[in-house]
């Protein structure tokens, strides 16, 4: 955690790439939620949706499965993918010409 003149940036913690695939590859929706814990809860609400007609007997959703799963793949891939290191925050832009180290105009 850092802390700049105006503001908290709290940086999230890195999840393995790795990791967050395979989980993603074997477990689908659940192993999204390691990478990604909104993602997981979408992800598992929507499985749930095609899964259920699917275990009643109509075999209508089964086409949409498959989609859910790579779904879930990319999702992880891209919830997991490590940062830049840009937070966006106004400490790191750089100092204006002729203005102090905190951004106001030099008065000197």
């Amino acid at each position: 955690m850092r802390q700049s003149a105006d503001n908290l940036v709290r940086e999230r913690p890195t999840k393995s790439l790795g990791t967050a695939v395979v989980l993603a590859l074997f477990l689908g929706p659940f192993g999204l939620l390691y990478a990604s814990l909104l993602g997981g809860a979408v992800m598992l609400a929507v499985s749930v949706i095609i899964l259920v007609p699917l275990l009643m007997g109509l075999h209508i959703n089964a086409v949409l499965f498959f989609p859910d799963w790579v779904i879930c793949i990319a999702w992880a891939t891209f919830s997991a993918w490590p940062d830049t290191g840009e937070t966006g925050t106004r400490a790191d832009l750089p100092a204006r010409p002729g203005a102090g180290a905190d951004g106001a105009p030099d008065r000197s």
